[in-house]
């Protein structure tokens, strides 16, 4: 069976080339050209999540001076790459060199975590790596030990080291004090990895991990815990109701693609493990990923809708488990060799889609219009010199600062402006400055007209500018606003 596989190597360098193809191809989505638009000037966290991408998303365009996709994205490309890497390892130590060949193969091929986490400016990138990279670190200690063996003193730098880069992932995502529980979990339920809770450092690296935490903590006590009540309301329970739970669950099969989520599924509660080693490993993976799952599952139960990519960073340590029932399972090997060649029709697909037009020509003004790949037309061709920038959504306003650079000043006059409040603290359109708003054109009726009070009151003049195409059929609606100078007295 493992004749018919590639080597971890290959398939990995294919991954990386397939990832950096979409990555230059695709424009950059909703949530990649905000976190681009609000990375400069920088801030010590945000308003939705830690700081991580946003940091590295602000460094890439302070080093290239571009805000191009393929610049920022090139960090998350890396990361990605060096995520698969650790996933090969690890299940090379616990279940074989086939076992570890099918996990590399069915993560690459997994849709949300291959695919997008794997090359978008998103937090996930550098999470599924930093998280993983902390689990590497320590799988030779709570696993590979002799039973009976006292934890080693020379094992402490690697307690240090895991502490610093879950330290690290808290910094990309909050998901990163579930794993952490996870691995809490596995040291409390396995009688050969609890012996390390007798020593101090296990404890030193949790430390680590909450003072890595910090600057996440002071900036929302500075901003009245704003990312905390964020990300805690979207969790609210209104009552109960099984609709938002199946569709969680829908979402998580399709986010992941059916041709691997399924077997991955099956895989979680399958997966074989010969031998004591193998039986700790299997434990390890299934403790850690637990906590994402259930909980992002679950949550929609008390009526509130959740995203299916919560639970992704969970899943990640399934893989390890799928590629043990693959290699020892030869239907489940060629469904997962077969899902590799679905994935990558499917990525070849929308390559076409968004090179070329013929697929455009198949369907209504309508579907064009909903286009999600559309998202990703920059709107340089729109941007014109102005004192500030208004928009009415913080997803516009994420286009227009990737269009008009870092040192754009945008103010967002909406309900849910996200970080922009916070870029450039009190910025508004000053008495006799002069913005422009830019707004994308919707349906073939256009946008609704912009009126004075809905910009800030009767001091404002808006007239529309112009309408100007930026691409694949995509128009941006332009208004000069101006603000009344001050009378004197």
């Amino acid at each position: 069976m493992s004749a018919r596989l590639p080597s971890r190597t290959l398939i990995i360098a294919a991954s990386l080339l397939v990832r950096a193809t979409v990555a230059v191809v695709l424009g950059l989505g909703v949530d990649e050209a905000y976190a681009v638009s609000v990375a400069r000037p920088w801030s010590v966290s945000y308003f939705d999540h830690p700081p991580l991408h946003f940091w590295l998303a602000g460094a890439m365009t302070w080093l290239t001076g571009s805000t191009e996709a393929i610049a920022v994205r090139l960090p998350f490309l890396v990361l990605f790459t060096g995520t698969l890497w650790l996933v090969g390892q690890l299940t090379a130590r616990a279940f074989g060199d086939v076992a570890a060949r099918y996990a590399v193969l069915a993560l690459a091929a997994s849709g949300v975590l291959g695919i997008t986490s794997g090359s978008w400016v998103l937090p996930d990138g550098p999470l599924l790596f930093l998280s993983m990279l902390g689990v590497y670190l320590l799988y030779p200690l709570v696993v590979d030990e002799t039973t009976g063996q006292e934890p080693a003193e020379h094992g402490k730098w690697r307690w240090f080291a895991a502490g610093l880069a879950f330290g690290a992932a808290a910094l990309a995502k909050y998901h990163a004090l579930l794993l952490v529980s996870g691995l809490g979990m596995y040291l409390l339920l396995d009688a050969h990895a609890r012996r390390h809770l007798r020593t101090p450092w296990p404890w030193m690296a949790l430390l680590i991990v909450m003072v890595a935490c910090t600057p996440v903590v002071w900036w929302n006590a500075q901003h009245e815990w704003v990312s905390f009540r964020f990300q805690g309301g979207r969790a609210h329970a209104e009552q109960w109701s099984p609709a938002p739970f199946v569709e969680m669950l829908g979402g998580q099969i399709a986010w992941l693609l059916p041709w691997v989520s399924v077997p991955l599924g099956i895989a979680l509660v399958r997966a074989p493990a010969n031998g004591q080693r193998a039986q700790r490993a299997r434990r390890l993976f299934r403790c850690i990923a637990a906590l994402p799952i259930l909980a992002f599952s679950l949550i929609p139960l008390g009526g509130a809708r959740g995203l299916p990519h919560w639970t992704a960073p969970g899943w990640l340590y399934v893989f390890p488990l799928l590629g043990a029932w693959a290699a020892a399972t030869p239907t489940a090997g060629r469904w997962l060799r077969g899902g590799a060649l679905a994935t990558a029709s499917l990525v070849a697909a929308l390559v076409l889609h968004v090179s070329t037009p013929v697929v455009d020509r198949f369907l209504s003004a309508s579907v064009r219009d909903k286009d999600p790949t559309r998202d990703g037309v920059r709107w340089d061709a729109a941007i014109v010199p102005a004192d500030l920038y208004v928009v009415r959504s913080w997803i516009q306003g994420g286009q227009v600062g990737v269009a008009a650079g870092p040192n754009a000043r945008i103010v967002c006059l909406c309900a849910d402006p996200h970080h922009f409040p916070f870029r450039h603290p009190g910025d508004a359109l000053g008495p006799g400055e002069r913005g422009v708003l830019l707004e994308r054109r919707r349906g073939a009726g256009g946008t609704s007209p912009v009126s004075a009070t809905q910009l800030g009151g009767d001091s404002l003049s808006i007239t529309v500018r112009d309408t100007v195409s930026v691409g694949r059929g995509v128009e941006v609606i332009r208004y000069d606003v101006v603000r009344a100078p001050q009378k004197q007295l």
